[in-house]
């Protein structure tokens, strides 16, 4: 019997499918918080030294990184910042990519969440993929099939069986067959009679000739002699 899919090692148990699911929708959910925390601190970061070069700038003081602007020209008010600042995914410390479409794709998902048709095919890919691991399951479990486990083996053998019995029953109602028995058994019978006959000595035929012949005279004696036994001389 194959008892690998009984396996807790077997990659493509279910058991072992749904543990998988569930580490990387938490490998997810712990990444999406890691990155909301950096975005939330570089927004922080942004705000804090956008409002420390707005005071300066105000206050007619130089701000250190900008170029020193002229004298006659007089500080305008500073550009709003907008809402949708792009943010950083993962902090440069880290030496990591910067992304700056952070926001338009929390956005593009939020907006897929609430939509049928995505809902829709995210499961179609979620079947698809079942269906496929079911395959592969499938494919590994089966492997070479003994031939006792096949419905035709137990079919051979059962018709087997039956002709076994159909050709005992018919030699054993075959007339030939139960004369050749009987002429076999007389055969034997005959030939341990001649035995019996052949193993008897011509002096255990005389002695019993001698007993036949001596009954009816014993017979015929008196009770009384019969009762003292012979004379003895």
């Amino acid at each position: 019997m194959n008892i690998l899919q009984h396996k807790s090692w077997h990659v493509y148990s279910q058991k072992n499918q749904d543990r998988v699911k569930r580490d990387e929708a938490r490998a997810e959910a712990e990444e999406n918080q890691t990155q909301e925390r950096a975005i939330a601190a570089d927004r922080e970061h942004r705000l804090a030294v956008l409002r420390q070069r707005a005071a300066r700038r105000y206050t007619n003081e130089p701000v250190p990184g900008e170029q020193e602007e002229d004298n006659d020209t007089a500080p305008g008010p500073l550009a709003p910042v907008p809402n949708d600042t792009v943010a950083v995914t993962k902090t440069k410390s880290k030496g990591e990519h910067v992304n700056f479409w952070v926001d338009l794709e929390k956005q593009d998902t939020t907006s897929k969440k609430g939509n049928p048709e995505y809902e829709a095919e995210v499961k179609a890919k979620e079947k698809k993929w079942e269906r496929t691991i079911a395959m592969h399951l499938d494919s590994a479990v089966k492997g070479p099939i003994p031939w006792y486990t096949t419905p035709q083996a137990g079919s051979m053998a059962t018709s087997r069986s039956k002709n076994d019995d159909h050709d005992f029953v018919k030699v054993r109602e075959d007339p030939l067959q139960n004369m050749r028995s009987m002429l076999d058994k007389r055969k034997v019978a005959q030939e341990a009679k001649g035995e019996r006959e052949r193993s008897r000595s011509p002096s255990s035929r005389k002695h019993i000739r001698t007993s036949r012949q001596s009954q009816p005279a014993i017979k015929d004696a008196p009770v009384h002699l019969i009762l003292m036994g012979p004379m003895t001389s």
